[in-house]
């Protein structure tokens, strides 16, 4: 028997589950993130925009598990149950949003107030000393770090006209430490 013409077979693959990988705050894709399905050998890492995918699965509920490892302990993991995997009338994936997940950030926010009159401190630089970060306090005497090294740490606070000051706290993985400062005019 001669063969006039031969067919090919094509492989699809088609994603079931994906989405992305963000800051809890800011909404900004977190590249190299890890995402596994809880129970099994599927994982994945995200691109540099925080976008992830996981193809051919079968239809269910699945368990995600998201981390950042490589960023240290600047964001917690977390885990969502119930993502699931289905297929429309004409055979095409449907998506669930609960794949979008968000690692919350470690954090430090809080105020610089003035002894005695608790008055706001507009510009006062707020230092985190291990890592060199600062910023400065708004004109409500606000500051915020986002996305540091949880772990000990010692601030260090300074402001003209104002004795400087520093003071060790402690920062838990993917959570806000509030810590209010004040300084002594010098």
């Amino acid at each position: 028997m001669e063969i006039d013409s031969v067919s090919t077979l094509e492989i699809r693959h088609r994603a079931a589950i994906c989405g992305y990988v963000r800051d809890a705050d800011s909404g900004v894709g977190i590249s190299g993130a890890t995402v596994a399905i809880a129970g099994g050998p599927s994982r994945t890492q995200t691109r540099a925009d925080g976008f992830y995918y996981f193809v051919d699965l079968p239809d269910g509920a699945y368990t995600l598990q998201a981390a950042a490892p490589a960023l240290g302990s600047r964001y917690a993991g977390v885990s969502v149950a119930g993502v699931t995997t289905a297929r429309d009338g004409a055979g095409r994936p449907v998506l669930d949003p609960k794949g979008n997940l968000a690692l919350p950030p470690t954090r430090l926010s809080g105020r610089v107030q003035r002894t005695g009159t608790l008055a706001p401190v507009a510009r006062a630089e707020v230092r985190l000393r291990a890592g060199g970060v600062k910023t400065l306090s708004n004109n409500l005497g606000q500051y915020l770090f986002s996305a540091v090294e949880a772990g000990t740490q010692t601030v260090q606070i300074s402001a003209p006209g104002f004795v400087p000051a520093s003071q060790s706290v402690t920062l838990n993985a993917g959570q806000n430490t509030v810590v209010d400062f004040t300084l002594a005019p010098s």
